[in-house]
């Protein structure tokens, strides 16, 4: 017997301003932010990238360091269960 389980179905964020919508949607919410060893341009702004971790699955955002030239920002953004793709809810 064969069970079919539903895939769930989460918004693709790509941009900052994807992120601040889903996050003022309730979509996503902010976990953190912490200092990670990189470089992120002040001319080219800040960088969404997927993230699938031990806090979960979200994404997280890259931001420059005004102090820094070798430790940027990084902000995980964490999926919240309204998001999970279910109608019910």
């Amino acid at each position: 017997m064969e069970t079919k389980r539903k895939e769930a179905t989460r918004i693709e964020i790509t941009n900052v301003q994807e992120l601040r919508r889903a996050e003022k949607e309730g979509l996503i919410k902010e976990l953190h932010t912490s200092l990670y060893r990189g470089y992120v341009s002040r001319v080219k702004g800040q960088e969404v990238e997927p993230y699938k971790g031990r806090f979960g699955e979200g994404v997280k955002l890259l931001s420059c360091n005004q102090n820094s030239t070798r430790y940027s920002y990084v902000t995980y953004y964490i999926y919240t269960p309204k998001n999970e793709g279910n109608e019910n809810e």
